[in-house]
């Protein structure tokens, strides 16, 4: 891995649940860690799903290797959020996230 590549930051965001005062529980995100990171967007798709657009935009974002799995946390870039979909721990001094961008309509 080339560490110049490493031009960006973002943000490891944690789930978190914590009491909501009324006998619920709520979630919430935690920064984990702010990284280094390469952001590459993947793929792009749009679809008309019950008659409203729907898209899809995949990005893979190179990290240096944190040995936790991280599928299922956030990463904010940019101020957007996005949810990690899968985590590639198999190389030696990387770690390969796959995410999609959360878009609140």
């Amino acid at each position: 891995m080339n560490p110049g590549k490493l031009n960006k930051r973002i943000d490891l965001l944690e789930s978190v649940w914590s009491g909501d005062g009324q006998g619920g529980r709520k979630q919430e995100w935690n920064l984990f860690r702010n990284v280094a990171a390469a952001v590459v967007q993947q793929a792009f798709s749009s679809a008309a799903i019950q008659g409203a657009e729907s898209s899809l935009a995949i990005t893979e974002i190179t990290i240096r290797k944190i040995p936790v799995e991280l599928t299922g946390w956030r990463v904010r870039y940019k101020n957007e959020i996005y949810e990690v979909l899968s985590c590639d721990n198999t190389a030696a001094d990387r770690t390969i996230l796959q995410c999609r961008k959360i878009v609140k309509r």
